[in-house]
C-alpha cells in the first residue's frame, strides 16, 4: 500500500501551531509477508486532534498498518513513532489503545482466565500476570464476577 502525498487543508498559524508535533509518525514503512509485499513506503503524520480514515479493499494492508503502529508488527523497514517513542517499544505501546471490529473473548473461559491468556500473548512476563490481571479486575469493578464464564457475565 503506497500512500501518496497526504494533504491537509490550508492551516492559517493558530491552526498550525495548535497542531505541534505529531503524536502518530510512519516514514517510509515497508511490510511483507514472504515475498508478498503488503506496505511499500507509506509516510503520514497525525497531529493530536486530527482525525484519520484508512480506507482500502481487502489485502490492501489497513491492518497491517495498524498492527504495525500498535507494536504488534516490526516493519520489514522505516520507521513508526507514537509520541517521540518506537511504535514497538512499551513506552510507545502504553499510549496506544485499539477496539478490535470483532469481540475476541473465549466464552468457556472465566474473565480472569481470558485476561491471563490475552495477557501471555503480549508477551508479559509470567511472574507478573497475575498481579496486573487482579489489578485489571479491580480497576474495572468486576471483581465479584472475575472467577465467572464470559458467557455468564
Amino acid at each position: 500500500m503506497s500512500f501518496p502525498a497526504l494533504s491537509r487543508p490550508a492551516a492559517g498559524p493558530a491552526l498550525a501551531a495548535a497542531r505541534g508535533a505529531p503524536v502518530l509518525q510512519m516514514a517510509h514503512v515497508s511490510a511483507s509477508y514472504g515475498a508478498r509485499a503488503v506496505l511499500h513506503d507509506a509516510s503520514l503524520a497525525v497531529s493530536a486532534g486530527e482525525i484519520m480514515v484508512l480506507l482500502g479493499p481487502n489485502g490492501a494492508g489497513k491492518t497491517t498498518l495498524i498492527r504495525a503502529v500498535c507494536g504488534r508488527l516490526r516493519p520489514d523497514h522505516g520507521t513508526i513513532c507514537v509520541k517521540g517513542h518506537a511504535a514497538h517499544l512499551s513506552e510507545a505501546r502504553r499510549r496506544i489503545g485499539l477496539v478490535p471490529q470483532e469481540l475476541a473473548l473465549y466464552p468457556s473461559l472465566t474473565v480472569r482466565e481470558n485476561l491471563d491468556i490475552f495477557a501471555r500473548l503480549a508477551g508479559m512476563p509470567s511472574a507478573g500476570i497475575a498481579g496486573r490481571v487482579g489489578a485489571v479486575i479491580e480497576a474495572a469493578g468486576v471483581g465479584a464476577r472475575a472467577n465467572e464464564r464470559i458467557v455468564v457475565v
